[in-house]
């Protein structure tokens, strides 16, 4: 029986682990860590371009090596429906389904740098650190842009906005960060109807560490805690962005949130911002 399998894209910092932690109690659905499959599946289509394979048309066989591979790296789990996270671009993701759904999880981009910042401080051995020694707001901003995920899932974001002005053949659900934190059971609920699943009970009280299959995150490697859920329900977190961030820097990163949210997102939740 083959896998129901879905996709998440979405900025750092922005409720992958704590959707996880979440979605993750129902035993028949499950969200994956950052997976390499997406990588794989790319690289697979990415064999067939070039002159030597341009006499036929090979497409259909590509597309149809690519569901198969998708099917045999989830065929040992229990789970019939999955979420893999990864860089998911859509033309990749259009080939593998023939009802493909993409989950997106978006934050403000001074949310995204404020989380990342406040963990680097509770937890002063990091990957950002040990790389940025001046610690200022600016180098670590310029760093995280750089090697964070931060810019390049900015952009995938944006691919999908780009994508879906011409075509209508991906079924996309925008999750914000504040809404999956601060309405989790109505997201929740929603994102199931979305994915036309059955829904499952949720404990949103009662919410555990990040596991899937047995395993947990090992952050040994960028610092501790990175993955670490508040144990428990849902805490939402208040950064002072104004304070963190001064007007120079407010200014020069203020458009990349443009890349996370649509112009109609940006209009009627964040024409707030006036700092």
């Amino acid at each position: 029986m083959n896998k129901n399998i879905f996709h998440l894209v979405g900025m750092p910092r922005a409720g992958n682990t704590v959707l996880g932690g979440i979605i993750n109690q129902n035993p028949d659905l499950q969200v994956s860590p950052l997976s390499p499959l997406s990588r794989t599946v790319s690289t697979l289509h990415q064999s067939f371009e070039g002159e030597t394979w341009e006499n036929f048309d090979w497409s259909a066989e590509q597309d149809n090596l690519a569901r198969k591979v998708a099917q045999a790296w989830y065929s040992d789990f229990n789970a019939n429906n999955i979420i893999d996270r990864g860089m998911w671009f859509p033309e990749v993701v259009k080939r593998l389904s023939d009802n493909p759904k993409v989950i997106i999880l978006q934050r403000d981009i001074f949310e995204v740098f404020a989380s990342f910042i406040k963990w680097a401080n509770e937890n002063i051995e990091n990957f950002i650190y040990t790389n940025v020694p001046s610690r200022s707001p600016e180098d670590v901003m310029s760093y995280l842009s750089q090697y964070g995920n931060v810019q390049t899932s900015a952009r995938m974001i944006y691919t999908y906005q780009k994508y879906l002005e011409e075509k209508n053949d991906i079924d996309v659900m925008y999750i914000d960060y504040k809404d999956l934190t601060g309405d989790t059971e109505n997201v929740i609920n929603n994102l199931y109807d979305f994915l036309e699943i059955e829904k499952f009970d949720h404990d949103y009280e009662n919410i555990k560490q990040f596991e899937f299959e047995g395993q947990k995150y090992n952050d040994s490697r960028v610092g501790a805690n990175l993955h670490k859920l508040k144990e428990g329900g849902l805490q939402k977190t208040n950064h002072d962005i104004e304070w963190l961030f001064p007007r120079n820097l407010y200014n020069r990163w203020l458009n990349m949130n443009e890349l996370i949210y649509t112009p109609e997102q940006l209009e009627e939740k964040y024409n707030k911002w006036t700092y």
